[in-house]
């Protein structure tokens, strides 16, 4: 086993000799060298039958290298991992040594020094129950919510075939016969098929047009104006299902004949408890109060994120605050880590090095915390919080047998997982904090809400690359009142 003396400079600094003797990695040495001798096809010599010697001669500082190298790794990382300091950043290589000369047949014992940056001895503090923090929350108001409700119902309905004149909320089947400059039928227009809602997305004049017409009727427009947003190259795709070549190369008029060939209405679903038990979950809701109000949380927790960020930016940085001066960092080693380990970014990070001192300083906060409150994540957390995100970009919404393997499919990926458990762990760790601390919501408008989160992360950028990912909770805790599928 190598010899290692860690030697405290100060309660911030200290510096690791490692040495690296022949008894340490010559049994190492000829295991690998062995492995190369049946496995190496050399000139001169039938396969496997090339003598120890000359594979040595020719592999021998190689290998060597590769196995003290692996023996400074490996006890670098005992050191790291022990439980009796904590260090930050890596190891750093003392200035000045002698690069190392690998001999194989000299026998010699391979010494290295490096330097190690420790985390400060403190304890927590400012965790206080009168301390007052404020969750914003997105105002909702009664018709988004009954909005919503509507859009609920409809998309949990049915379409039907209808006599009845156009208006809001209808489908049409409509054929696009492109004009000449006279209004009739161009010689080799284009045709069309298409489907459209009228709903907001349409122009004020498309809207006028269509409504009261039946099926059969006619009118002209200008296709290109149908949508208040939309660039020419979309409509061409989309209506008149033109190929990217096509759309490039095809001059296209602007006026079309467009006849009603179908007109739809839909018929809401009917709010029963057939209908809740699909939407929201069996049992969980029984009547249409309770619909609504799992509807104002679903659409409250679309700002969910933006909310609790600023929640938890707001204690972070109070409890950094309230630590600061507990919490000297060993500052001259972190400016030779930055330079050394991100040195494309080393000149951004230094300029706010205060700020990567606090980004740091909250990590061995949050870490102390987390085992203060015994904040623990177990596999059913994880796939839970996989289930909610799924369902977040469902839209709340969804068939629930997709949404079990799309969860099963993505836990599969241990990236994910691993990502996963630690977002979790830190929205467990909020929780615990808005426990700590009074909380009190408030609600705002989306527009005062986007521009408070844009006003203290406008500049976000993390000040190294790292995998831990503790910088604001993507949900709470126990899940918000989403509408789940």
């Amino acid at each position: 086993m190598p010899k290692v003396n860690l030697e405290e400079i100060d309660k911030l600094n200290a510096v690791v000799d490692i040495a690296v003797t022949p008894e340490d990695y010559e049994p190492e040495m000829k295991k690998e060298l062995k492995k190369l001798a049946t496995s190496q096809n050399m000139k001169g010599f039938r396969k496997g039958k090339t003598p120890i010697s000359f594979i040595k001669k020719v592999y021998g500082k190689g290998v060597l290298g590769e196995i003290v190298s692996k023996m400074f790794s490996e006890e670098l990382d005992k050191i790291m991992r022990s439980e009796d300091a904590k260090y930050i950043g890596s190891p750093l290589l003392v200035k000045g040594q002698p690069q190392l000369d690998f001999n194989p047949d000299a026998k010699e014992t391979y010494s290295l020094k490096f330097e190690l940056g420790k985390a400060p001895e403190f304890e927590v503090k400012g965790l206080d129950e009168n301390k007052e923090f404020t969750l914003f929350k997105l105002k909702v108001d009664d018709k988004q919510v009954d909005d919503e409700y509507k859009r609920v119902l409809e998309s949990w309905g049915k379409e039907e075939e209808t006599d009845e004149p156009v208006e809001t909320g209808f489908i049409v089947k409509i054929n696009a016969k492109e004009l000449d400059q006279n209004g009739a039928a161009k010689e080799d227009g284009i045709d069309s098929t298409f489907h459209l809602r009228i709903n907001e997305e349409m122009s004020d004049d498309f809207v006028k047009a269509v409504s009261g017409k039946k099926k059969g009727d006619k009118f002209q427009f200008n296709l290109f104006k149908v949508f208040k947003e939309g660039k020419p190259e979309d409509i061409k795709r989309s209506l008149l299902k033109l190929s990217d070549e096509e759309i490039e190369s095809r001059e296209v008029g602007e006026n079309f004949e467009l006849e009603i060939a179908e007109v739809k209405k839909l018929i809401p679903a009917e709010a029963n408890q057939e209908l809740f038990d699909k939407v929201f979950g069996e049992g969980e809701v029984s009547k249409e109060e309770e619909a609504k109000a799992r509807i104002k949380g679903s659409l409250q927790s679309r700002k969910l994120l933006e909310g609790n960020s600023l929640l938890f930016r707001e204690m972070r940085n109070y409890l950094v605050d309230q630590n600061r001066a507990d919490m000297p960092l060993p500052e001259d080693f972190l400016k030779r880590y930055v330079q050394e380990e991100n040195a494309r970014e080393a000149e951004r990070i230094l300029e706010k090095f205060d700020e990567f001192l606090d980004d740091l300083r909250w990590d061995l906060i949050a870490s102390k915390l987390i085992k203060q409150f015994e904040v623990e994540v177990s596999a059913e957390d994880v796939r839970n919080a996989t289930a909610a995100e799924i369902r977040q970009y469902m839209g709340g919404y969804g068939d629930q047998a997709f949404l079990d393997s799309m969860v099963t499919r993505m836990l599969q990926n241990q990236d994910h997982v691993r990502r996963t458990y630690e977002r979790v762990m830190y929205d467990k760790l909020y929780g615990k904090l808005k426990e700590a601390f009074k909380v009190v919501d408030k609600e705002v408008e989306e527009e005062k809400l986007d521009e408070m989160y844009a006003e203290v992360f406008k500049s976000e950028e993390p000040a190294v690359d790292s995998e831990d990912n503790n910088e604001e909770p993507a949900s709470e805790e126990s899940g918000s009142e989403e509408v789940t599928a």
